[in-house]
């Protein structure tokens, strides 16, 4: 189960949530990339954010004091529909192929 932190409002006063990154690595590079030989300590954020911007959701870096390294989305999408949209990314099979793209 995801937990999303409700953000304040955009500017245009859409609703915001976040999420910690770990919620968009798949089981592999949770782990630490020791499967991967050039998968460096900083480079799971940079999938994780990259596969957020791939929801169509306004994805952004989310830091902050109180909550670590996240991600903000956008959106209006209540937080099972959000929670459902992830998890089914997270899963695919296309994604976990084109891992190595995600880097760029």
């Amino acid at each position: 189960m995801i937990t999303f932190k409700k953000l304040n409002c955009n500017p245009s006063g859409n609703p915001r949530k976040a999420c910690h990154y770990f919620h968009l690595l798949t089981k592999h590079e949770k782990v630490g990339g020791k499967l991967y030989k050039d998968f460096e300590p900083w480079d799971d954020y940079k999938i994780a954010l990259n596969r957020a911007k791939l929801l169509g959701e306004c994805s952004r870096k989310y830091n902050n004091k109180s909550f670590g390294g996240g991600i903000s989305f956008t959106t209006f999408l209540d937080d099972y529909q959000l929670e459902k949209a992830i998890v089914d990314l997270v899963e695919s099979e296309q994604i976990k192929q084109t891992r190595s793209l995600l880097l760029k």
